[in-house]
């Protein structure tokens, strides 16, 4: 990413964010699938799901249907030591429908029989699909073979919809390729005996996306509502994917700030003020972790912001903790939720290096604000 270019990165992330709805929420991760990292993922789903208008019925079929996702990558995964065939968690709200899309990289050798067993289950009614989880239940001991093909069935079953998968083969290595798999469940589900057909496109689009996730080494990226449950979840994502280091564990402090300030200081559309959308990026390359933030800002702040970060970015290091100092000792400054300067002082602080920042103007009252840090 030539992070010098700010402008037109912020611009790509507007596009990706300016249609967001309150309780829409958009989780991509990519990276290795360990049991801790689909427990935090749940976490951070149960959250969502319990601030949502959704019924307790709908919520226990999504949560299930999720943990049955997730639980599929780590079945049919191959393991590599490519970053670019790392696992991929996707799961998109968006008004009422839910997306499950999870990929991973399968042996070539194991697609007929997946391709088979999929359009198998495709071809069932619901009633039908009972029977076989019936079955299945009776006659197969649920080895690692049975217990998935169990968990997709109850997938299709539950949400009601064909699944939708696609391979893309790896130029890198003939063996290998690379499995997307998707499932959409609706919020207003009607009760039917036959399964929806679904839109490809979706996955398509998913398709997309990951060769930009690829190209940017992008580790994770969070759409969504910065509440204080949402951020201590990421939080613990990011903690537990990223061995501790004298670099992971400042990333960590600053990935704090960042988020918390988003949470804090975020402006919104609608006018609903317990609201805070923003979105967030991670990118890992060279050796340097890029964190990328974005959020909704009144126009009448952007002055005062912008010559706060641009006074932070003028300072030494020295001149960076006198100022710390002052603003902590200074009795007539009120530290609270309110200010921005403390907490980008203390991000300057840790980080050293400059910021990347940007506001591009939404309307009259209010500019999308762009901050990339580079550690």
């Amino acid at each position: 990413m030539n992070t010098s270019n700010i402008s037109d990165f912020s611009k790509y992330i507007y596009s990706l964010f300016h249609d967001i709805n309150q309780n829409d929420l958009e989780y991509i991760y990519k990276g290795d699938v360990t049991p801790e990292l689909i427990s935090n993922i749940l976490n951070l789903a149960k959250t969502n799901l319990a601030n949502s208008k959704d019924t307790m019925k709908v919520r226990s079929r999504i949560y299930f249907i999720m943990g049955e996702g997730l639980q599929n990558v780590t079945r049919h995964k191959d393991e590599s030591d490519n970053s670019e065939l790392d696992s991929l968690i996707v799961i998109n709200k968006k008004k009422e429908k839910y997306a499950i899309t999870t990929g991973n990289p399968i042996k070539k050798e194991g697609i007929s029989d997946l391709k088979e067993k999929i359009d198998n289950i495709n071809s069932m009614s619901v009633s039908e699909l009972r029977n076989f989880a019936r079955y299945i239940r009776k006659t197969l001991k649920l080895t690692e073979k049975g217990g998935a093909s169990l968990g997709l069935v109850e997938i299709a079953k539950r949400s009601g919809n064909k699944l939708t998968y696609t391979f893309k083969d790896i130029e890198s290595d003939a063996s290998i390729s690379y499995f997307y798999f998707n499932t959409e469940i609706l919020t207003n589900h009607i009760k039917t005996d036959n399964l929806r057909e679904k839109d490809t496109n979706y996955l398509e689009k998913v398709k997309k996306f990951h060769e930009f996730l690829n190209e940017e080494n992008i580790l994770l990226s969070f759409k969504g509502d910065f509440n204080q449950e949402n951020v201590l979840y990421l939080l613990d994502i990011l903690k537990g994917q990223m061995p501790a280091s004298t670099l992971t564990i400042k990333v960590n402090n600053i990935l704090i700030e960042i988020l918390q300030n988003i949470s804090k200081h975020a402006d919104n559309i609608n006018k609903i003020t317990e609201w805070k959308p923003g979105i967030f990026f991670i990118h890992k390359k060279d050796g340097k972790f890029i964190l990328t933030a974005s959020n909704y800002i009144l126009n009448s702040k952007v002055s005062e912001l912008s010559e706060s970060i641009e006074l932070v970015n003028s300072l030494d290091k020295q001149e960076i903790k006198n100022l710390y100092k002052t603003k902590i000792l200074d009795q007539e400054e009120e530290i609270s939720s309110k200010k921005t300067g403390l907490g980008i002082i203390d991000i300057k602080k840790r980080c050293k290096n400059n910021f990347n920042y940007n506001f591009l103007k939404i309307d009259n009252k209010h500019s999308f604000f762009t901050l990339q840090i580079i550690i």
